[in-house]
């Protein structure tokens, strides 16, 4: 927002550049530059012989590597009415502290990344291990919940049938013939619980993996976004600036 007057243009190019680095910086040192406490502190008085002067003590190929005090600029700006300044100068206070709850707020931001991303840390590998044998086994998911239903079916059904068998030949329960019979419900009910828990089994393990793949979703994002901070540093410490 401040207009650079009677500056070459390869002058001008380096204090962009310069205050692009540290904006509220720059503006500060105008500041604090322009309205001075009385200590009898003079300006330079010429700012395009200053940065010349600066270019070539600084032994530089590129001019871009010029570094000055900000405060050294003040006398560009010699025009501005000092109630303007004052304006500024409280804006500025106001930035410096939004600026400072900002900064906070976003490694805050950046800590809850990190233990969101470590809480979703999954192990892949340990899902994997049985994967391609559980997806062989699951030919048809609504077919697999209702083979399991019916299966509790007929294991109430054979419950049942020892309860009926047990009230009608309670007299010659210790019989062979009524031991065979009660045998061979205990067969059937063995065999139902073996394989409910066998399809139980597939189905827990197709639930982790749907889970797994919403949980990994959730990490690869946040693992992204850390990852985005670490990449562009210059463009977070923009962010952070006013």
């Amino acid at each position: 927002f401040f207009i650079f007057k009677d500056m070459q243009e390869n002058a001008q190019n380096i204090i962009n550049n310069m205050i692009e680095s540290d904006r509220i910086k720059f503006v500060e040192s105008i500041i604090n530059k322009m309205i001075p406490p009385p200590d009898g502190t003079i300006l330079t008085e010429n700012p395009k012989e200053y940065v010349q002067k600066q270019i070539k003590e600084s032994h530089k190929e590129s001019a871009t590597n010029v570094t000055f005090d900000y405060k050294e600029l003040a006398p560009i700006f010699e025009g501005v009415e000092e109630k303007q300044i004052k304006a500024l100068s409280n804006q500025l206070e106001h930035i410096k502290s939004f600026k400072t709850d900002y900064d906070s707020r976003l490694n805050k931001y950046a800590r809850d990344f990190y233990y969101f991303s470590s809480a979703f840390a999954i192990n892949w590998e340990d899902l994997l291990k049985n994967y391609q044998e559980i997806r062989a086994s699951i030919k048809d998911y609504d077919d697999l919940l209702r083979e399991i239903k019916e299966l509790i079916i007929s294991r109430n059904k054979s419950l049942e049938d020892k309860r009926t068998l047990f009230d009608n030949k309670r007299d010659n329960w210790n019989s062979i013939e009524v031991q065979d019979e009660v045998n061979a419900l205990n067969a059937k009910i063995v065999d139902c619980d073996d394989k409910i828990r066998s399809k139980l089994t597939i189905v827990r393990n197709n639930r982790l993996e749907n889970q797994y793949k919403d949980d990994k979703n959730i990490s690869d994002a946040m693992r992204n976004i850390l990852d985005w901070f670490e990449r562009y540093p210059d463009i977070v410490q923009n962010i952070t600036q006013a």
